[in-house]
């Protein structure tokens, strides 16, 4: 599994993405590969002081469940490559809140975030 920042000079017809939210790929997507394939893309999006929140993670309807750690684990390892302090996912869902725990991410029990509705957001540090 490798994961490449997303250029200028990327055809990103083929990153599963609506065509207006496009540019958002070149400030900061990331594109999913295995076997030389795109199979996903994310956005790492800066929030100030350090943090960085990932957003829009879409994947081929192949990927198995067993894919999505290994594709987690190749995003933490990217951000801990990175200059970013903390990584923030918000989850709407049991399953993605329990792939977060076993991937070492904490829940971050702020009063905003109790307020914000079923979402959870999740923090990591590496």
């Amino acid at each position: 599994m490798e994961i490449a920042k997303i250029t200028l000079h990327d055809d990103v017809k083929d990153l599963f993405i609506a065509e207006e939210e496009r540019q958002q790929l070149f400030d900061s997507g990331y594109r999913i590969i295995e076997k030389g394939e795109t199979i996903g893309s994310f956005l790492l999006t800066p929030l100030g002081n350090g943090e960085v929140q990932l957003k829009r993670l879409v994947m081929e309807q192949s990927i198995t469940p067993g894919h999505v750690l290994v594709i987690f684990e190749a995003i933490q390892d990217t951000f801990r490559k990175s200059q970013w302090s903390t990584l923030v996912v918000r989850s709407h869902s049991e399953q993605l809140d329990e792939l977060l725990r076993y991937q070492q991410f904490s829940p971050n029990e702020t009063a905003d975030n109790k307020e914000a509705s079923l979402e959870k957001m999740w923090i990591y540090t590496g």
